[in-house]
Parts: C-alpha cells; structure tokens; sequence
C-alpha cells in the first residue's frame, strides 16, 4: 500500500534512458519487486513500479507509456525513440494554457537545425504540444532519419519548421 505524491517525474533508468511521465509513490519498491503493478483504490493498473529510494520515495513508470512500449517490444524486440534534438521545459502559455518551450538545442548538428532557444513548440506532425510526453508520442518509431514538422512560436509569431528526426 501507499501513496501517489507526485505525477509527471522525470527518472533517469539504470542504462541511463530518460523515462518521462513517472508516478511518485511511497510503495515500497526495493531490488527484486520491481516490476510489480501500482494499482488505484479501484483495482486498475495505472503502471508499473520501477525503481526505488528505500521506503520513501519510489517510481512507477505509468500504464500510458506501458501502453505505447509494449507493443514496440512484441513486435521488435526493442523501443527506439526518435528525437528532434531539443530539451524542453513545459510553460504556461496565455493562449493555449500550456505548451513546450526549448530551453537547449543539444542536436548534434546543433548549427543546422532550425529549432532555437526560446521556442515554443506547438504541434509536431500535426499533434498539439501540451507536454513533453506529447512530443515523443507524436515522434513515432518511423520517423527516425525523416523531416518532422515542428509548428513553433518564436517572438510571437507562428512557423513552421522541417526537423531531422534521429
């Protein structure tokens, strides 16, 4: 038993892999249960504990993103996750309560790639941005090595950009 104290944490996993979008909980979770389902007061699973600090503060990497792995897994043996190079940092914004700023363009090709500092991202391949995890659901395993489009607000005006996916 415990207690869900914080939703849409950032954990590093052991490979080093950013997971996104993890429940906090103060379900223990210690080497050896990991991997067991967080439940709710109703019997649903809403995701999968993860890794543990002890007693206090534990991770739960949530049943939306088991949802999009699994498959990845059946079928291919693996997830691959395309990235359009960016760091981002969600933000309210007036219009659209909140979107996706950039806050570092790590690209390797950082001198090519049209996304800058500052931007707020808002659609990428049509889907709306609200949140970070918005951005790789809308970054789909065949878009590695293509142009996504990138809708942005850049010192209030909209454009839309070409990424490279990698």
């Amino acid at each position: 038993l415990g207690i869900v104290s914080g939703v849409s944490r950032q954990g590093k996993g052991s490979s080093g892999v950013i997971i996104e979008e993890m429940i906090q909980t103060d379900a223990s979770v210690n080497p050896g249960n990991s991997g067991g389902p967080l439940i709710d007061s109703r019997g649903k699973v809403i995701g999968i504990n993860t890794m543990g600090h002890g007693e206090t503060v534990n991770f739960a990497v949530s049943s939306e993103i088991i949802n999009d792995i699994v498959p990845e897994l059946i079928t291919f043996g693996e997830s691959k996750r395309a990235s359009i190079g960016v760091s981002v940092a969600a933000t309210w914004h007036l219009q659209n309560d909140s979107l996706c700023q950039v806050i570092e363009v790590r690209s390797v090709k950082r001198a090519e790639s049209p996304l800058q500092q500052g931007d707020l991202i808002v659609k990428v391949n049509s889907t709306d941005i609200k949140r970070r995890i918005d951005i790789r659901k809308a970054l789909y395993r065949n878009t590695v090595g293509k142009e996504v489009e990138v809708l942005v607000e850049r010192e209030g005006k909209l454009l839309e950009l070409k990424v490279l996916a990698s």
